[in-house]
């Protein structure tokens, strides 16, 4: 499997990405089709995890929530996108033949969002045939850096 590359370096840990990174923008290339994907992907995940049977006898207030807020790594080392045919040509062409390329580090939501639907526009994702999206989807907020 293929790593990600950002300004040329393989990226092969999560300390590897600056202080405070929330997500990253990627574009993905399978080199037997020449088409390209482009998204976005969060480093972090958060879960909401039942409390074990010492942390839920010591609850004095029972109204109060059986569930935890985790927060852990996402599986941002192993993925390969969410558009079915993109993950149908992987599967096809093997993981060797594509290329993983990070192309923008976001430090917030809003960021993430804003630089996914700028770079899908810039690259003229939904005009191209050499391109996997098929739509350009995102939330725009008033104070986008």
């Amino acid at each position: 499997m293929k790593n990600w590359i950002y300004k040329d370096k393989e990226i092969l840990d999560i300390n590897q990405f600056p202080s405070g990174s929330y997500g990253f923008i990627y574009r993905i290339d399978v080199d037997e089709t020449s088409k390209f994907y482009i998204g976005k992907k969060n480093l972090y995940s958060n879960l909401n995890v039942k409390l074990g049977k010492k942390a839920l006898a010591s609850l004095t207030d029972k109204r109060l929530s059986k569930k935890k807020k985790v927060t852990k790594e996402s599986d941002w080392k192993t993925y390969f996108g969410s558009e079915a045919v993109l993950k149908e040509d992987i599967k096809k062409y093997g993981y060797n033949n594509i290329q993983r390329t990070i192309l923008h580090i976001s430090d917030n939501k809003a960021s993430l969002t804003y630089q996914e639907v700028r770079h899908q526009i810039l690259l003229g994702c939904l005009e191209s045939d050499t391109c996997y999206n098929g739509q350009v989807l995102g939330k725009f907020w008033k104070k986008v850096a």
